[in-house]
């Protein structure tokens, strides 16, 4: 990071970009979100923010079975386990058992570096979690392994997060 005369260059892997404020770079490369949100699983669009929005929607089996699973920027939980997500920041202390790893777990701010979140976006990424602040999905990475989707789930929800197309005459 390096500051001069109000404008910010950032160094991100081998890329330099050239912002007005970290909260601009934050933004419009990662998902941020401010306040705490309480969403209710059913179909819908949320806005986080002028870049960020999630879409969630309920799916079958069928359309779970045929999921491309290489995209870290959704993920599918058990709708049968659970009625309501909340969307809140990193917290001091956070652990993820992410699905696949044996049930160990993995403190959250080594999991931010590991899947390269820059730290000017660390504070404000999205963590998902259950009615007991447990984390269920954090974006780019695998969901935790308390809400998977069995062959048995008969409700099946897809949370996924995108970057919005940005208009530029409204920006």
């Amino acid at each position: 990071l390096y500051y001069e005369d109000h404008l910010l260059v950032i160094f991100n892997h081998t890329v330099c970009y050239l912002c007005e404020e970290a909260d601009a770079f934050a933004q419009k490369l990662y998902p941020q979100v401010g306040d705490e949100l309480n969403l209710a699983l059913k179909n819908q669009v949320i806005q986080f923010n002028t870049y960020d929005e999630l879409v969630i929607e309920e799916i079958n089996q069928e359309t779970f079975r045929n999921r491309i699973s290489d995209d870290l920027m959704s993920a599918y939980i058990d709708g049968d386990s659970i009625d309501s997500i909340f969307v809140t920041n990193k917290k001091i202390g956070d652990r993820i058992r992410p699905l696949g790893f044996g049930g160990q777990s993995k403190k959250l701010s080594v999991l931010l570096i590991d899947i390269k979140v820059h730290r000017e976006a660390r504070a404000n990424y999205p963590i998902f979690r259950d009615q007991n602040s447990v984390i269920i999905w954090v974006p780019g990475f695998k969901i935790s392994i308390d809400y998977p989707v069995l062959d048995t789930t008969k409700k099946i929800f897809k949370l996924g997060l995108c970057k919005q197309k940005i208009n530029k005459n409204n920006v």
